[in-house]
């Protein structure tokens, strides 16, 4: 059935996480409009090769799980400022989806910049998402989105 291979396939995707997710630093933060947000800073497992000139192999990349509670009061979802990201790195932002679902479930519109997120991802600087926020799109309540912040290089 539909739902059982729905199942499987979160069952699949959170033992992928699973040592992330319990391993490391954890942030929770409440944002603006019924949000809540929960990090989880995982090591990449790499060398540990440090030059400023290039990505950090060894860099902690986090798991941001983003959770809608209850329905939107507002046409524009506010973002979600993170304040424990460095201001001077750069990131790589992505969605996170297990295999066979839809990216889409639960959200209510789309725009450009969330279709980057899902197929791709986009470099966004430490500060923006410190200050500024990252943008999530307008979503039903109950309703969750997972992305993977990997720091690149730091910024100039």
């Amino acid at each position: 059935t539909l739902f059982r291979s729905e199942l499987k396939a979160w069952i699949g995707f959170y033992k992928q996480l699973r040592d992330r997710l319990h391993g490391g630093q954890i942030w929770r933060g409440t944002s603006a409009d019924g949000w809540v947000w929960q990090a989880h800073a995982g090591n990449n497992d790499n060398d540990n090769d440090n030059d400023n000139d290039k990505a950090h192999p060894n860099a902690t990349s986090i798991i941001l799980c983003v959770y809608r509670l209850t329905p939107t009061d507002h046409r524009y979802t506010p973002p979600i400022m993170l304040p424990m990201l460095n201001e001077t790195t750069l990131y790589e932002v992505a969605q996170l989806t297990p295999a066979g679902i839809s990216a889409n479930a639960g959200m209510q519109s789309s725009a450009p910049f969330f279709e980057i997120l899902k197929t791709t991802s986009s470099s966004i600087s430490g500060a923006w998402l410190k200050h500024k926020g990252l943008a999530v799109p307008r979503a039903a309540a109950e309703t969750a989105f997972i992305y993977e912040l990997i720091p690149t290089k730091l910024s100039s």
